[in-house]
């Protein structure tokens, strides 16, 4: 298995992937956008989010051409992912969201994190999955304050 490195700045919305100290890829979420490029090792994608709070999320090749889709849990915790006709699985593996899992029968993507940082663990061999997985931890970053606003909001309004 090889050891990735991923880094991103306090506001920024880019999300950095180096090998061995050297900058690989990057994801980068366009702000007030339904669209997140990536890019690894010269190879582009691009990750249209789509529905109400982005349930639903398509990925496309260099080429614009659909080659899967991501599905999102609503309780926030796992995601069923089609790349290519086959079938991923991602969730979180610890209560307070620093470890996820992403796998199918011959692929493994094991990620540890903080705010900022984080490793990746992997069998994997196409940048499309390792860039997908990540794509998923930053949805389920941004989309937590929302829901969780809506989810208290109501409770805040009851008590006072």
């Amino acid at each position: 298995m090889k050891t990735l490195i991923w880094k991103k700045a306090i506001f920024a919305s880019t999300y950095k992937i180096y090998s061995e100290s050297k900058q690989i890829g990057q994801l980068t979420k366009h702000k007030l956008s339904a669209w997140s490029k990536a890019e690894m090792n010269g190879k582009k994608f691009k990750f249209h989010s789509k529905g109400f709070l982005n349930n639903t999320s398509e990925i496309y090749n260099e080429s614009d051409v659909k080659i899967g889709d991501i599905k999102f849990t609503s309780w926030k915790r796992k995601a069923e992912i089609n790349l290519n006709s086959k079938y991923h699985y991602w969730r979180y593996n610890t209560l307070f969201n620093t470890k996820w899992l992403m796998q199918n029968e011959q692929i493994q993507i094991n990620s540890s994190a903080n705010t900022f940082s984080g490793s990746i663990e992997t069998n994997a061999e196409d940048e499309i999955s390792i860039l997908t997985g990540l794509f998923v931890t930053n949805h389920y970053r941004e989309n937590i304050l929302p829901i969780g606003l809506a989810v208290l909001a109501p409770l805040f309004l009851v008590i006072f």
